[in-house]
């Protein structure tokens, strides 16, 4: 059995807020390493806090080692506008540089995708920098079709979502 076969995806709890916010950190900065300025390291920490005691993070663990996180919301009102309680809406997927390269964020957005159909939404949906073509490219890959941009003064984004189920489907059985 391989490493990531082990990993364990489960919420954040408060106590693992600074665990999270430094894999988010980390990413950021590898990102900004590469021209890629998403997230403003020193605002992670006040805010992903808050997102914790929601119960919206949560944690990619194996063993010990925190590999990734990820966010999941019910509503996004400031990139999508208000919509119908259709779907799940994906945040702040990091994978820390040793999880890097083993597929520990596929594993992620299956986990979240299941999540979404738990709750009996169709779509998983998602905001994507404009300019970071190696996260555009991830998600077009992992299946999200591009239906949609904006911007916030300077940044630039793309909407994406992945239908989960035929939306005619009945998910009372399930």
């Amino acid at each position: 059995m391989s490493e990531v076969d082990q990993l364990q995806i489960r919420q954040a709890q408060p106590q693992e807020a600074g665990v999270v916010v430094t894999i988010l950190q980390d990413a950021a900065h590898w990102l900004m390493s590469r021209g890629i300025d998403t997230w403003d390291p020193q605002k992670l920490a006040s805010y992903m806090l808050s997102a914790v005691e929601r119960g919206e993070v949560y944690l990619a663990w194996i063993e010990n080692r925190a590999l990734g996180t990820f966010s999941l919301q019910w509503d996004d009102v400031s990139f999508w506008g208000e919509r119908p309680p259709d779907a799940g809406y994906l945040h702040k997927l990091a994978v820390s540089r040793d999880g890097a390269g083993s597929k520990v964020g596929q594993q992620m957005l299956a986990h979240a995708e299941q999540i979404v159909i738990k709750n009996q939404r169709f779509y998983l949906r998602l905001d994507c920098d404009r300019n970071n073509e190696i996260n555009n490219r991830y998600y077009q890959q992992a299946g999200f079709e591009l239906v949609g941009s904006g911007a916030f003064t300077a940044f630039k984004y793309n909407l994406y979502q992945k239908l989960l189920l035929p939306v005619n489907s009945s998910l009372e059985n399930s």
